[in-house]
């Protein structure tokens, strides 16, 4: 029984985090995006003043005599909760004219720069501790004279997302109660099927509350979107209603049309905007409906404000009703003499602003399975083992379970900095007194050091034994991460840089090494297929957590909490991984194995005799890698933003090559090692990598714009982006397995030639930025550029196909020694 509860309690704990990093990040997400909502309803709430005073101006008159302030802010002041006080100020920053709720001071806290001002959003925004200052220029025939400012409490943006989220706290609890009672009472029965019904009822646990976390995101969501309208419609009955306070009737009013027209210009959200008594339209937008019967569009949402005292109404599907509390004349509240405002969004409009959001979060619930399927794997590894009695880490699968999060979170810890770090870069190089152009260096001696670092690595693991090398990267990642925290000199901080390169590199060649020596020749591609899943997985919940932790945490948060991770795989390393013998390599490979202790271009002429190897490094692997850095990685990002795609898409779409290339590397890594066939696996990865590099250069051709199908280019980018990882998961951890059965690795041994591999294909690594650069600048950047990149892979794999393998030529007693 005690045996049971703990079972049940280490399964529940891990499925608790899971959890809790979902609702994390999916909070975290409408914190970054709700007040981008706010804003551009404060924004629109700003052009209702700003509208009246730019006429003043442009009459030629000064700012400070504008009539009527108070009069033309109170309604919106009053109608609108999140708006504490609006004022005017002169380009020399002096206040003209305030007024604030309640007529209370108004507060005047320090400013700063907000990361929700954006470029061309038509407003700017900053922040104190409790407010978010919104701004928008004001300006006469000439120039600027002013700027018009509204100030919103932060604590009404962060009490409206925290109501959102409070029912969530209720599924939460729900799914662990009945996951604990579904483990404890069933889990002692599963048997052989553990590990399928853990992952069954765990995934399934995960995706519930995924589902609940994104009902609860699109319902804030619509709330924001939808709000803008509704405060317009307010806006605008606020000030109609006092006139018809006065006594005055609709028909008394003129420059209504007028009225109604700058509200639907200045929000082209808005399809119209109407006024209408008992039922028929008085005035439209649209100027030939006017005196027709009023018609509800079931493909629109609809705010109406009601100019009468508040009555209760009927509801109506995909209507919203929004009612005015005022003091109106007895004759207006009669139901003959029924006044209303109507304004309309297109639902379609709104569902494409929802998806544009809610699509954000999917990409971090991805990086949340990513790390929830870490945390399951090495829960059940352990599960597994203990049934097993298999307590001392022998078991080969149990062993490679173990070194799975050790590369994963050592690439976390460099994705977490991926969406900042060139500008924060950037920022440094400008400061130390260089141009920007120097932010690049920093990434190029990371590259160089990491590079560097593979084959002296791979001797010390050799000697020393994977487990230090491990402990020692882990080290130096950590400290050189934690040094980037102080540091604003430019050279200083390429130092630290070289750091984390050697650091990086040598948990790589670590990895590397401890799958070679564990893994089994029947297991050698699934455990290349340990390293793909890490730097993708890794990378994609890097660079998702990271660029959502930014927000609140800055740059120098972010590096120490990759510190931390950093010194948290160093104690994983030292408590659970254990050290790793060689195993037995033949008897004839042994002298030349000792060649990797001498010179490594000794080393690097010896493979080069090697037909098979210099077929598959030439054709197969530098050639992926530079179409990795140089296509997907370079020049696809910079052509889809010069036709127009938003940066936010660019990213989600380069995931659907990193889900290529994880769903076929562990389906085609198994292949592999079932059946041994290496070769002709490789040749369908440069034939599957072509098709698709040649459909995303197809997204350029001028025809397929003709085609009568809607989003056509971006599905065929889509699909291309989708072939290329799919192709590649046919490549990244075969060619290990391919370049560790070539005959120099059975003269120099597997570990040696696989760390001289890695480090010669980053010649396609460095290589394939410049190439393409160069390709596509003489193509005038034209998309088509990337289909006869595809052609040329195409002929390269079919070259190594149909080269024959040949075998290495003698190698004489100690040429590496030379």
């Amino acid at each position: 029984m005690n045996a049971r509860f703990m079972n049940t309690l280490s399964i529940l704990m891990v499925l608790a985090v899971s959890l809790a990093l979902l609702m994390y990040v999916g909070y975290g997400e409408a914190h970054k995006t709700c007040p981008g909502f706010q804003f551009d309803k404060l924004r629109a709430l700003g052009e209702v003043v700003s509208n009246p005073i730019r006429t003043f101006l442009g009459a030629g008159l000064p700012l400070n005599q504008f009539p009527g302030f108070a009069p033309l802010t109170t309604p919106l002041l009053e109608s609108e909760d999140s708006v504490t006080a609006i004022g005017l100020t002169d380009q020399s920053g002096h206040i003209v004219f305030s007024n604030s709720k309640n007529r209370e001071d108004i507060p005047a806290p320090e400013f700063r720069p907000s990361f929700f001002s954006k470029k061309g959003s038509g407003y700017t925004v900053e922040e104190s501790d409790t407010f978010y200052r919104i701004s928008l220029r004001i300006s006469s025939k000439f120039e600027d004279v002013g700027v018009l400012w509204l100030l919103c409490p932060k604590h009404g943006i962060d009490d409206k997302i925290r109501a959102g989220f409070y029912p969530l706290t209720g599924v939460f609890a729900a799914i662990l109660i009945l996951y604990a009672v579904l483990i404890f009472f069933t889990g002692h029965r599963w048997g052989e099927n553990t590990r399928r019904w853990l992952t069954i009822s765990y995934t399934f646990s995960f995706m519930v509350m995924s589902a609940a976390v994104i009902c609860t995101l699109i319902n804030i969501y619509s709330d924001g979107i939808l709000g803008k309208t509704r405060a317009l419609t307010d806006s605008l009955s606020q000030r109609i209603s006092k006139a018809l306070e006065l006594g005055l009737d609709i028909s008394d009013f003129s420059g209504l049309d007028n009225i109604f027209r700058e509200y639907r210009e200045n929000n082209p959200d808005t399809s119209f905007v109407a006024l209408t008594r008992n039922g028929r339209i008085e005035i439209h937008t649209d100027q030939t409906l006017r005196g027709l019967p009023f018609q509800h569009s079931s493909d629109h949402f609809e705010y109406r404000a009601d100019l009468r005292e508040k009555t209760e109404l009927p509801a109506r599907t995909g209507a919203y009703t929004l009612e005015y509390v005022g003091r109106l004349p007895e004759h207006m509240i009669r139901q003959e003499n029924r006044v209303e405002i109507h304004v309309g969004i297109p639902k379609k409009l709104v569902y494409s602003k929802i998806w544009r959001d809610a699509k954000n979060f999917i990409v971090l619930f991805v990086a949340s399975g990513f790390m929830a399927a870490l945390f399951l794997n090495l829960l059940v590894s352990f599960q597994l083992s203990k049934a097993a009695g298999d307590g001392n880490s022998t078991h080969e699968d149990f062993r490679l379970d173990m070194v799975r999060p050790i590369f994963f979170l050592s690439i976390f810890m460099e994705g977490l900095n991926v969406s900042f770090l060139p500008r924060y870069f950037q920022d440094m190089a400008v400061a130390s007194g260089l141009g920007t152009g120097m932010a690049s260096a920093l990434f190029t001696v990371f590259f160089a050091a990491y590079a560097l670092t593979l084959v002296p690595a791979c001797r010390y693991a050799e000697a020393r034994g994977v487990r230090k090398l491990l402990m020692a990267g882990s080290l130096l990642a950590a400290v050189g991460t934690f040094l980037m925290v102080p540091v604003e000199n430019y050279y200083a901080m390429a130092v630290i840089r070289i750091l984390c390169g050697i650091g990086q590199g040598m948990l790589f060649i670590g990895v590397q090494s401890y799958i070679l020596k564990v893994a089994s020749q029947k297991k050698k591609t699934q455990g290349a297929a340990i390293i793909v899943f890490g730097y993708n997985g890794g990378m994609i919940s890097g660079s998702a957590i990271g660029a959502l932790l930014v927000i609140e945490l800055q740059a120098r948060g972010i590096f120490i909490l990759a510190a931390l991770i950093g010194v948290f795989l160093l104690w994983y390393i030292r408590t659970l991984i254990p050290e790793v013998g060689r195993r037995t390599a033949p008897e004839d490979a042994a002298p030349a194995q000792t060649a990797l202790k001498g010179r490594v271009a000794a080393c690097v002429r010896v493979l080069f005799r090697d037909f098979n190897f210099v077929k598959t490094i030439l054709l197969v692997g530098i050639t992926t890698k530079a179409t990795l850095t140089g296509v997907a990685i370079f020049g696809i990002p910079l052509l889809l933003d010069a036709q127009g795609y938003a940066r936010e898409d660019i990213g989600q779409i380069f995931m659907f090559y990193a889900a290529g290339v994880l769903v076929t590397s562990r389906i085609v890594s198994r292949a592999v090692d079932r059946l041994g066939k290496t070769e002709m696996i490789l040749f369908w990865g440069t034939q599957g990598s072509g098709l698709g590099l040649i459909l995303i250069g197809l997204t350029g051709w001028a025809g397929l714009a003709d085609f009568p199908v809607p989003h056509l280019k971006t599905a065929v980018l889509i699909s291309g982006m989708l072939i290329l990882g799919l192709a590649h998961g046919f490549i990244n951890a075969p060619i290990v397995t391919h370049i560790a059965n070539t005959p120099s690795a059975d003269r120099l041994g597997a570990a040696s030639v696989t760390s001289i591999y890695r480090f010669l294909e980053r010649i396609g690594h460095v290589a394939g930025p410049v190439v393409v650069s160069q390709l596509l600048s003489l193509n005038h950047r034209s998309p088509v550029t990337i289909s006869w990149i595809g052609l040329a892979v195409i002929i390269f794999g079919l070259l190594f196909i149909i080269s024959p393998s040949g075998r290495i030529s003698s190698v004489p007693d100690g040429v590496c020694h030379r």
